[in-house]
Parts: structure tokens; C-alpha cells; sequence
């Protein structure tokens, strides 16, 4: 399978734009519970996680007819400027007095940003979906770093735990100017990208027309093995996704030229027009590696199990496959999240002890960092690897099986013993840092779960997902909540 170049510090950026909004706005959990009621927090993450839930559903079902048909650099880039620059117009309005003196208006405003931001989300993984690990791995990190980011903006500007909306305003501006640098981010590895799939297409018609004539059969063997997530419409190159530029031109190039070579039989235009760009690369190239030369083999990049690792009934980029093959990861992905969603609305409305008003100002931060903690887990211990998903299922049910005691602590059923504020700093940073390290190793057993055609879709599966459990946790949570 054909591996864009990647430059983890750009995909870091892409996650630190699309997650600071909601950090910023949950980072003001006291000044939002004093102005409008303890159960705030639950209203805020239900406006935030409602309508992305519909919104990442149907991007599962449509994105690659949508990349198909008007092309997949221009799909990219209208999925960029909508996810990153809608993140960086909302926050940017966020602190005006009309927003922040109404409830509705807020949540309205929250709702638009949870919209923008999965959008974000989902274009994010899809440009590190065929770049290296280190793109998914900058991604996660990316994620939870947004929170320090912010505790150094309201150290910076001085913001304390009840600060003004207008002193806040400050704090939203810098996380719109964040979101506007994710944008220009995205646009970036969305630029590198084409201009790689083009290098690789001269590429691999130069190698073609190197080598020696390919029987028939050869080429019917690279048809059945071309990439669904990137195969071509009848019509060849120039129908291609990414083929509405450059690599239109190319293809009508290459191929009379590869006919005329061959003898004037045409036998290998088939071999372009099976899968363009970054498909005629990874099958084309593949097979005449087998076929040819070591010289097309070191040229190709790509992986000699490519053909064994394709669906035979091109059935690759079917929904039920992909649910099929994925679903250990994203139960336990969704599990993890999902519990750590219905935790997070009473940490508002636990009882303070020892530290008073500032206990959910602690908890907060405890969650982040302990989050932070959890995803670096997986790095530090790379060597082991991730384990089975047996084992991810199980830690994903144990942290389930907790949820009953901070309803029991808020209720006064616990023994005496319990009623501590560090107690309960310990219990928030045991869930998050499980949580943090759930998240990671759960992306990282989906290659070992698909073949390399249902990547880019099993990606999809796992963003709606994350945005789905985050969703039903909150939900779970509503009958408990108290006003």
C-alpha cells in the first residue's frame, strides 16, 4: 500500500486545532456552574457530541462516492476549510456578551463547534490514514496536549477558576488563532499528498515502460488486486478522484505510449486504468515487481503481500466487512470512551471537602494530564506492543464495572472512610490515564485487524465510533445528573 511521507509535527497541529475549542470551553466548568447550575457541563458535551453523531454516519456512507465524484484532493480541502476554519470563525465569536449572556445561545454556539470539529476530526485521520504510525501516534498526542496548551494561555493572561467572560475572550481568540494554523496544516498535507500521488504516477508509468511486455493474465492478477479505497471509475486516469488535474494529463500520455511499446496491442493501458493514482501505483508497480526486475521492486515502495492482503470479491470496502473485521478495536474504543463520558459530568457535582469550590478545577486538570499520561503509555512500553483484543475488552469492561461509585459517593452510601477530595483525585486519574492508553492501543490494533483496502474505511468506523460513545455516555448520565 502506497505510505505518504509524514511530518508528525503538522499532524500534532491538526489535533491541537480540532480539540482546543472544547478544551477551552470546558476548562470554564466553575465560571459556567455558577452562572447557569451544576448540571451545565452535561448540557455543554450533549450540544457538543449531538450533531456529530449524524454528521460522522453519513461521512461513513458517502465520502468515498463524494471523493469519487468531484475528487479527492478537492473533497479534502472543502473538508479542511469547513472542519478547521468553521472551528476558527466559531471560537473567534465565542466571547461575545450576546453568546455568553444566553444559555441557548451558548449551547447553539457549543453545537455549531462540536459540528466543525468532527469535521476536523474525521479529515485529520483520514490524511494520516495512509501515512506512517508516527502521523496517528502525533494525532493522539496532539489530542490531549490541547490542555496544557490552555493552562498556559490562563497562566499567561492570568485567567483564575470564576474569571469574567470578558476576560475570557482573550483565551478564545487564541484558541480561533490555533484552529486557523490547524487549517493551514491540513491544507499543507493535503498539498504534500497529491503532489506525492503525482511523483509516484510519473513514477510508475516510467518503470512500466522500461520493462519487458506482461502477458495478459499478469495484468488481470493487478486488476483483481487493485486498492477499492482508491480505484478508479471506468473511463481510466482522467476519471480518477485525484485525476481532475495532473494526472489526467499523464494518463493520456502514458497511455498510447505504453500501447506503442507494447507492440501496439495496448496491453498495457489496462494496467493504468485499473486503479489510478495511488491504486495503479500500489498494484502495478506490485506486480511488476513479481514479474520483472528487483530495480521496480526498490522504485515501488511498496509491500510484496499487497496482492494476498486485497478483498478477491472486491468486497474490501464494504460496510459489513469492515464492521466485521474492526469491531474488536472499536468496541473497546467506544467502551473506554463511553465510560469516561458518563464520568465526566459530576465532576461538578461531586462534594468538596478539603479543597472547596476548587475541587472541580482539580479534578479537570487531573483528567488531563492523567489523559496525557495514559497515551504516552503505549510509546514508552512500544517494545511490547498492543496487546490482544481480549485484553482491551476486558480492561474496557473493568472500567465499566466502576462507574457505580461516584453515584454512590454523591448519594452518601460509601463507607466514611471514602469522603475524600484525594481519594477522588486518585479514582479521575486512574479512569483517565486507563482511558488515555484504551484510546491509543485500540487505533493501533486496527492494521492488525483489516487488510490495508478496508484501512481508510475501518478509520471512518472508528472516529463515528469515539463520537458515538461519547454521545451515549452522556446520554447514560442524564437520569443521574442533579440541576
Amino acid at each position: 500500500m502506497l505510505r505518504y511521507p509524514t511530518q508528525p509535527a503538522l499532524f500534532f497541529v491538526l489535533a491541537l486545532a480540532f480539540s482546543i475549542g472544547w478544551t477551552a470551553i470546558s476548562s470554564e466548568l466553575a465560571r459556567y456552574a455558577a452562572q447557569y447550575g451544576n448540571d451545565v457541563l452535561l448540557k455543554l458535551s450533549l450540544a457538543f457530541y449531538l450533531p456529530s453523531v449524524p454528521l460522522l454516519l453519513t461521512a461513513v456512507v458517502l465520502d468515498e462516492a463524494v471523493d469519487r465524484r468531484v475528487g479527492r484532493h478537492v473533497a479534502r480541502t472543502f473538508r479542511a476549510i469547513a472542519g478547521f476554519g468553521g472551528c476558527a470563525a466559531i471560537l473567534a465569536a465565542l466571547p461575545l456578551p450576546a453568546i455568553q449572556a444566553s444559555l441557548p445561545r451558548l449551547l447553539a454556539a457549543v453545537a455549531a463547534l462540536g459540528v466543525a470539529s468532527s469535521v476536523a476530526f474525521g479529515c485529520s485521520y483520514q490524511l494520516a490514514g495512509r501515512c506512517e504510525p508516527s502521523a496517528t501516534v502525533a494525532l493522539t498526542l496532539g489530542f490531549v496536549s490541547s490542555a496544557p496548551l490552555v493552562l498556559v494561555l490562563e497562566a499567561a493572561l492570568r485567567l483564575g477558576p470564576c474569571c469574567s467572560a470578558q476576560q475570557a475572550a482573550a483565551l478564545y481568540e487564541a484558541a480561533a488563532v490555533v484552529a486557523g494554523a490547524g487549517l493551514a496544516a491540513a491544507l499543507a498535507v493535503a498539498r504534500q499528498q497529491r503532489s506525492y500521488s503525482r511523483q509516484r504516477l510519473r513514477l510508475g508509468a516510467s518503470v512500466a515502460l522500461s520493462l519487458p511486455r506482461l502477458q495478459q493474465p499478469l495484468l488481470e492478477t493487478g486488476q483483481a488486486a487493485a486498492d477499492p479505497e482508491a480505484a478508479a471509475p471506468a473511463g481510466g486516469l482522467a476519471n480518477h478522484p485525484d485525476g481532475n488535474g495532473e494526472e489526467a494529463a499523464t494518463a493520456r500520455t502514458a497511455e498510447p505510449a505504453l500501447g506503442s511499446q507494447a507492440g501496439g496491442s495496448s496491453e498495457w493501458a489496462p494496467l493504468l486504468r485499473t486503479g489510478a493514482g495511488e491504486a495503479a501505483i500500489d498494484v502495478g508497480m506490485s506486480a511488476l515487481s513479481a514479474a520483472a526486475s528487483p530495480l521496480a521492486r526498490q522504485l515501488s515502495g511498496t509491500s510484496d503481500d499487497l496482492l494476498s492482503n486485497a478483498a478477491p470479491d472486491g468486497s474490501a470496502s464494504s460496510a459489513p466487512a469492515t464492521l466485521a473485521a474492526v469491531w474488536p478495536a472499536a468496541a473497546a474504543l467506544s467502551l473506554g470512551v463511553g465510560a469516561s463520558m458518563f464520568l465526566f459530568p459530576f465532576l461538578t457535582q461531586l462534594p468538596p471537602r478539603q479543597l472547596g469550590a476548587m475541587l472541580p478545577v482539580v479534578l479537570f486538570w487531573t483528567r488531563c494530564f492523567a489523559d496525557i499520561a495514559g497515551r504516552l503509555l503505549p510509546r514508552l512500553c512500544g517494545g511490547l506492543g498492543p496487546p490482544g483484543r481480549h485484553a482491551l475488552l476486558a480492561l474496557a469492561l473493568l472500567r465499566v464495572a466502576t462507574l457505580p461509585l461516584p453515584l454512590l459517593y454523591i448519594a452518601g452510601r460509601l463507607p466514611a472512610f471514602c469522603y475524600s477530595d484525594w481519594l477522588l483525585v486518585a479514582y479521575v486519574a486512574a479512569m483517565w490515564l486507563s482511558s488515555g492508553a484504551l484510546n491509543v492501543y485500540a487505533y493501533l490494533l486496527v492494521p492488525r485487524l483489516v487488510p490495508p483496502a478496508l484501512t481508510r474505511r475501518a478509520t471512518s468506523v472508528m472516529t463515528l465510533s469515539f463520537n458515538a460513545a461519547c454521545l451515549a455516555g452522556l446520554l447514560a448520565a442524564v437520569p443521574f445528573s442533579s440541576p
